[in-house]
């Protein structure tokens, strides 16, 4: 890779087109709703699936993620995107049915679970894909290569989800 030294040894960000690094935002997503409550159906056999709106309130691209404490709890339709300026998206939070989850019934049901919404600023002249797949890929990306290098200049947003009790 191209990275460099400064005069005190410090490691610049690097030059290569493949690992872009964010900054820092101005504002953090806005999601909605805030709190996805759901009630058990059919005792949580079948899955339930609710949509999130997430906006972008910048006047510039960024990228987001979308990180759970447990893989598998809730499910998400994509985890990693672009998001233009002013541009929002839905996305989908499925939670699967019961005899799918890794942990037991009592550590998941009246619990909160949160959603984690990181979003950081696309450099200026970077070439934004129209693909979803294609953005995915480069979002994924350049929270990557921004963990090793810049790990500090993301904004967070949290979202609850909380799974009634069975009566």
């Amino acid at each position: 890779s191209l990275r460099s030294t400064d005069d005190k040894g410090k490691i610049s960000p690097p030059k290569l087109m493949n690992e872009i690094v964010g900054e820092t935002p101005e504002n953090e997503l806005k999601i909605s709703p805030r709190w996805l409550v759901f009630e058990p159906l059919d005792n949580y056999t079948k899955p339930l699936r609710t949509t999130v709106s997430i906006e972008n309130l910048d006047e510039y691209p960024v990228a987001f993620c979308v990180r759970t404490k447990e893989r598998q709890m809730p499910r998400l339709n994509f985890g990693y995107g672009i998001l233009k300026e002013n541009e929002s998206i839905s996305l989908d939070v499925i939670v699967p049915p019961s005899n799918e989850w890794l942990k037991n019934e009592d550590s998941t049901i009246a619990r909160h679970h949160r959603l984690v919404f990181e979003n950081v600023r696309i450099p200026s002249g970077t070439n934004i894909p129209e693909e979803p797949k294609d953005r995915a890929n480069l979002g994924r990306q350049l929270f990557r290569s921004t963990q090793s290098f810049s790990p500090f200049i993301r904004l967070y947003t949290k979202t609850n989800l909380v799974l009634l009790p069975i009566k």
